[in-house]
């Protein structure tokens, strides 16, 4: 693939193309077996997984977010850490989406 550019659209450079590849890579990779991951698989599971206890750390560290998780684990009858984690899961998947993109 070749992106292209010229001086008129160079302030929309790269035009979202890495927000809408990682986007969608995120929607394939999430459906795979883990069997059937090959080495690119293998890097992403890595950064997401270290994405995603970043984030876990930051709901941690706001007390007002932590609360709001305690709250859904508690209605949801699901641990704490089971909580965090589709919290976690799901603000990474919202900052890898392009903004204005409809699914």
């Amino acid at each position: 693939m070749l992106l292209v550019c010229t001086e008129a659209t160079n302030h929309l450079w790269p035009y979202g193309f890495i927000e809408r590849y990682l986007s969608n890579y995120d929607n394939v990779f999430c459906y795979k077996q883990p069997d059937l991951y090959d080495a690119a698989d293998s890097l992403y599971l890595a950064y997401r997984s270290k994405e995603i206890a970043n984030i876990i750390e930051r709901i941690k560290a706001t007390p007002e977010w932590l609360e709001s998780v305690e709250k859904q684990a508690t209605e949801k009858g699901i641990s704490l850490e089971q909580s965090l984690w589709d919290n976690a899961d799901y603000t990474y998947r919202m900052n890898i989406e392009p903004k204005g993109f409809v699914r």
